[in-house]
């Protein structure tokens, strides 16, 4: 077992070299908002014991309780970070703090039940801070990519990149290498490397491309093309960046306009795959070659931080 978190972390000498370095970044800094950016449903904002209709760029506040179903996705932003609730979550918002004298925001969550994924490595400036707890497991999201799953069972923390601090009921730890896991059952504490296959079906379930599509709710509007034979890539017509794969088509809608809002060429395209569950592809422009779809994809990923996103033939 590696060494337990010394008592000044680097992630401490981080925050604490930015708040001397920032003497007077508290009267610039933003108001810090937890916003919903995508919502597979089902996913509901639980507020007062009121249902708060998801909605891009909804601002979830301290108390919230966020939930999916069986097929459900919850994508939110903080700051710089992003999160992804997987299917069968509960996560509920203990707090936000607003930013101050070179502190740039914090956000404490509880993970109740099923996965989260925390990326706050997304940028090389100060990131925000987020604490998470998951029953006996508390940990500090500072500038990492963090998956988490918690369920009566068993929690399991498992690093993707950065660093992360977690306090147990027997200590403090710190994972330090890129898939490495901590994970707390019955029997005790665990260290774990997962191989990539393991590792894969874990990020799957924050991952809007794994989506498994339920029947529309709707009839199919006339306007729909007809069912297509299945493209392969060496008969593509071309080539698209996929953002999300959905059940129904007012959510996909939903999801395209938000796109468009951002100057992107969003288009909800239909797939039926030959088990005869429509998906709802949420799509972005027409590409002659796969090349121009990853150069365009790349840009996306950077300029928007749609980490996401996948080539796809159509």
């Amino acid at each position: 077992m590696r060494s337990r978190s010394p008592l000044l972390s680097r992630c401490t000498l981080w925050a604490l070299s930015a708040l001397l370095a920032v003497p007077g970044s508290a009267a610039a800094a933003e108001p810090m908002t937890l916003v919903v950016l995508q919502a597979a449903k089902p996913f509901s904002v639980m507020r007062a014991d009121q249902v708060v209709p998801p909605a891009r760029e909804l601002p979830v506040a301290k108390a919230d309780v966020l939930r999916t179903g069986v097929n459900g996705r919850g994508s939110l932003r903080f700051g710089v970070a992003l999160m992804t609730l997987g299917p069968e979550a509960e996560a509920l918002v203990e707090d936000i703090q607003q930013p101050a004298g070179g502190f740039n925001g914090r956000l404490d969550l509880k993970l109740v039940r099923g996965a989260l994924r925390i990326d706050g490595s997304r940028e090389r400036r100060l990131p925000q801070d987020i604490r998470l707890t998951l029953t006996d497991l508390r940990l500090r999201v500072f500038g990492a990519d963090v998956w988490a799953e918690s369920s009566a069972e068993r929690r399991s923390v498992c690093l993707l990149s950065g660093a992360v601090e977690i306090v147990t009921v027997s200590g403090a730890e710190r994972l330090e290498e890129p898939g490495d896991c901590l994970i707390v059952d019955a029997t005790g504490l665990h260290r774990q490397s997962p191989d990539r296959p393991s590792m894969n079906q874990k990020l799957a379930l924050t991952d809007y491309s794994s989506v498994n599509a339920a029947p529309p709710a709707k009839p199919a509007p006339p306007q729909e093309p007809p069912r297509l034979p299945p493209v392969t890539a060496e008969t593509a017509q071309g080539w698209m960046l996929v953002a999300a794969a959905l059940g129904d088509a007012e959510s996909a809608a939903l999801e395209v306009q938000g796109l468009i809002d951002q100057g992107l060429p969003g288009v909800v395209r239909i797939f039926d795959p030959p088990n005869g569950k429509r998906v709802y592809r949420v799509t972005i422009g027409s590409f002659a070659t796969r090349a121009q779809a990853e150069a365009f994809a790349a840009d996306v990923k950077e300029r928007f931080g749609m980490t996401q996103i996948w080539v796809a033939p159509y």
